[in-house]
């Protein structure tokens, strides 16, 4: 299963370089996101981006991409959390229904109006408890609608019913906090990393991870990815003296690694997207000024 870097293949190659980027009539200016947590602080659809802000509740930035420029001072917010939001996500059904997850131990549903947030929204269209400690992550099931997974420091994963409100299943077994999940793409099977080192695998009909391994030696953040088509499963983390790398197994025997990729010596921690359809692993750190990508 080899990797081989984009950057430089002379038979793919991909442009680094944006033919607009220098232009501040196609760059949002005046962003101030919080950063805080183990979230990837933005998301974002065909419509629209998000980040979270300081202030009091929890508010958030919903913006269109189609409107570029400087944001302005009072720039509108969603705020439907009594304390700040660590993760956002958008349906990947409907691109104005919004996904966060706060600090106050609830995820809160928001339907936004059609032409985006023109003033201040303060009403969630439903709200989702049952974690008791602050929440870390969400994602929305990618094949079936209104199903969403919640991550807390309770360290739970749970799987919610958005249109009854209610908790479909708890899945259990981490023993230290939880620092990703994620859904393969068509939902059959979820995926955890933890900070005691285990990558899970889990059926998210049963509570129980059906398989397990042991991943980075380091305990840093760590991250995981499906790789669709070739049954792998990827994780991005540290070793024990903080060198960044990249591992991968076949989910189906999972306790033999299968590919490793040693990157670099850095702290940042790394922010793994794949794109499925085209092959491609981007890697990007916070703080890092370039971001990686790679075939398989």
């Amino acid at each position: 299963y080899p990797l081989c870097a984009l950057a430089v293949s002379d038979e793919r190659p991909v442009s680094t370089q944006s033919t607009w980027e220098s232009k501040p009539d196609f760059c949002y200016q005046n962003v101030k996101a919080l950063t805080s947590g183990d979230g990837n602080f933005i998301a974002v659809n065909q419509k629209y981006f998000c980040v979270a802000k300081q202030g009091g509740g929890g508010p958030i930035f919903v913006h269109r991409l189609d409107q570029y420029g400087r944001f302005p001072i009072q720039h509108p917010v969603l705020n439907v959390h009594k304390s700040k939001v660590l993760d956002m996500a958008f349906n990947p059904f409907d691109d104005d229904i919004i996904a966060t997850a706060s600090d106050d131990c609830t995820v809160a549903i928001t339907k936004l109006p059609p032409d985006g947030i023109t003033e201040n929204v303060s009403e969630c269209t439903s709200l989702l408890r049952g974690h008791s400690k602050k929440l870390a992550l969400v994602a929305w099931h990618p094949t079936s609608n209104n199903v969403l997974a919640s991550v807390a420091y309770d360290r739970d994963v749970k799987v919610w019913d958005v249109n009854t409100e209610e908790e479909v299943l708890t899945m259990i077994g981490h023993e230290e906090n939880i620092y990703d999940v994620q859904w393969n793409h068509d939902g059959s099977q979820l995926l955890t990393t933890c900070r005691d080192r285990i990558v899970r695998v889990f059926d998210p009909r049963e509570p129980d991870a059906v398989l397990s391994v042991e991943s980075h030696e380091g305990s840093k953040t760590s991250r995981g990815f499906w790789v669709p088509d070739v049954n792998l499963v990827g994780s991005v983390g540290f070793t024990k003296t903080s060198q960044r790398k990249v591992m991968f197994w076949d989910w189906r025997k999972m306790d033999v690694m299968v590919h490793r990729v040693d990157l670099d010596q850095a702290a940042s921690v790394l922010c793994p997207f794949m794109d499925g359809d085209t092959g491609i692993l981007y890697l990007a750190g916070k703080g890092d000024g370039t971001i990686r990508y790679f075939e398989y």
